[in-house]
């Protein structure tokens, strides 16, 4: 190699524009590792990352918020669905018979019915008009919460393993390595669900390929374990943040009442 390809192999790469952006993240999709050479290129590979990850999430959040919307405009309304059933049921010869069996009978149903939508309403995710208008901030707030807690675990561990890269280098690799989440895009389509599966499956294949790349100098091994360590802590924490919560919460109750 001569100085001046040297040279040019290090100098940092230039700004992706949007569709540079998404090119990249059609190659990390497909695996090709050479597509995480341009974010750890940059002269700053975390604001590099920051940007792939604002133009992924707030497109992704859009498509997502569009088909929501076109649910929201096709589905009969939950509550007129709840009312309409509600009506059904309290007029049937079974209905009556219990309520007259005792006078608590239509208490117990009606609170046994409530319990039952509330819950429906928690796990369908009915499209909202709130969720409609938030969805793309909330999917590009998570999803940037998640990748600065990963990097930092990944970063951390990838050096600890013997590994050598450019400060917050795998900052922007890790950023690319979220392009699985391209698949849902295909949420736009009314009714269509990706499975969580393939994504976290995608995902975890792309997050190994950026510990490889950032970090050439780790093993096939080192770069596993750096992988696994990264996911282990991050949720550790999350558990021991909830369980520290909860013991929190009750010190405050007990010490207020």
């Amino acid at each position: 190699m001569t100085v001046s390809e040297s040279v040019a192999s290090a100098a940092p790469s230039p700004t992706l524009s949007i569709r540079q952006t998404f090119h990249v993240l059609w190659r990390a999709l497909l695996l090709d590792g050479g597509a995480y050479r341009s974010v750890t290129n940059a002269s700053s590979p975390a604001r590099a990352g920051f940007k792939v990850l604002t133009i992924l999430y707030l497109t992704v959040g859009v498509a997502a918020a569009l088909g929501m919307f076109l649910q929201y405009l096709t589905l009969p309304p939950l509550d007129q669905i709840q009312t309409t059933l509600q009506s059904a049921l309290t007029n049937t010869q079974l209905y009556q018979s219990w309520v007259q069996s005792g006078s608590t009978a239509a208490v117990v149903f009606d609170l046994l019915y409530r319990a039952f939508w509330l819950a429906a309403h928690l796990r369908l995710d009915y499209p909202t008009r709130a969720g409609i208008l938030l969805a793309p901030l909330s999917i590009w707030i998570g999803g940037l919460l998640r990748w600065l807690t990963f990097a930092i675990f990944g970063e951390f561990f990838g050096r600890r393993l013997g590994g050598q890269a450019p400060r917050r280098a795998f900052w922007g690799s890790l950023a690319v390595a979220n392009a699985p989440q391209l698949f849902y895009l295909l949420t736009v389509i009314p009714g269509m669900i990706v499975p969580s599966a393939l994504v976290t499956g995608w995902t975890l294949l792309t997050t190994y390929q950026a510990m490889r790349v950032t970090f050439p100098a780790l093993t096939w091994k080192r770069g596993l374990a750096a992988q696994v360590l990264m996911f282990a802590v991050n949720y550790l924490f999350i558990v021991l943040a909830f369980v520290l919560g909860i013991l929190l919460g009750v010190a405050l109750y007990q010490r207020l009442f």
